[in-house]
């Protein structure tokens, strides 16, 4: 009975974090922009700068 109860209670903790997926993979794209020694820029890279990615779906991650 317990396994059931822990069962029912990880599958609601895994449901209200559903919404939060899209924020973390906007920092996790930040912080793997910089590991890849970029940084995020709004619009486009300035040169001699080039893109190598996006930051989050309104910025893109430079390196140069």
């Amino acid at each position: 009975m317990k396994s059931l109860t822990i069962t029912t209670l990880l599958s609601l903790i895994v449901s209200l974090m559903v919404p939060c997926v899209p924020f973390l993979l906007e920092i996790g794209s930040e912080l793997r922009c910089k590991q890849q020694r970029g940084y995020c820029s709004f619009g486009r890279c300035v040169p001699p700068a080039r893109p190598i990615g996006r930051c989050t779906g309104q910025t893109i991650c430079c390196r140069g």
